[in-house]
């Protein structure tokens, strides 16, 4: 009714489009933004918002693909969701790419920018943007972590642990466990690698005290220690 009445208020449609946009109604949300992009004379704020719901229709398939292929046993549906997978990743980088452009100061644009192209293995493209999103106070100890893990997967340990080694002051297990937890394994797993096993050692113990179950964390700690009866005398 108000769109009827003011055919021309952009404000209209953009309230409008987030209503469908939040009951799922992903292809009238566009619809509704596309006529806005249109009367806004194709205003750069309006196209963000065509871009969200496009990826929101992309996330979307994605979904139902993998509902799908988990009903079904023909690998050729898990290769559908595997191939739309990727493909919203290029396109997620696509569009996180100019609006890096655009707010050059928004460091989790470049944050989200770099956690794409690490789902890509592109690890030179993500390091100079997790670098920048590093200065961050607020994005610190999750952007130390993504270089850590940009490093290991580039083979370059000892970069990775002097990233890692910084990111563990900045992570909290109260506010973000899995970030606590994996901050704390990888650098146990970098120093192993270095040969350092007194300090691996503890940092596998940080996380066994707050998840004994993480992955093979227990396991590589016993290692350590010398087998799974080395704190046998503790008990007698």
């Amino acid at each position: 009714q108000a769109i009827r009445k003011e055919p021309e208020n952009i404000a209209h449609y953009t309230k409008l489009g987030l209503y469908y946009r939040k009951n799922k109604q992903l292809d009238e949300a566009a619809e509704t933004y596309k006529k806005a992009l249109q009367i806004s004379g194709n205003s750069a704020d309006i196209r963000e918002l065509v871009e969200d719901v496009e990826l929101d229709k992309m996330r979307l398939n994605i979904e139902l693909g993998k509902a799908r292929a988990a009903k079904s046993s023909d690998p050729v549906d898990r290769e559908n969701v595997s191939a739309l997978s990727i493909e919203l990743i290029k396109r997620e980088i696509e569009v996180l790419g100019a609006r890096v452009d655009r707010y050059p100061q928004d460091m989790n644009k470049k944050y989200d920018l770099a956690t794409r192209y690490m789902k890509l293995q592109k690890w030179t493209m993500a390091i100079p943007l997790m670098q920048r999103a590093s200065q961050d106070p607020r994005l610190k100890g999750k952007a130390l972590l993504g270089l850590g893990k940009c490093f290991i997967y580039d083979k370059k340990l000892p970069l990775a642990r002097g990233q890692l080694e910084r990111a563990i002051p900045e992570l909290n297990h109260e506010q973000d466990p899995d970030s606590y937890k994996e901050g704390h394994y990888l650098l146990g797993r970098v120093l192993e690698e270095l040969g350092d096993k007194s300090n691996a050692e503890k940092h596998y113990g940080d996380v066994l005290v707050v998840d004994y179950e993480y992955k093979d964390c227990r396991k590589r700690l016993e290692d350590i220690q010398g087998g799974p009866s080395a704190g046998a005398t503790l008990e007698e």
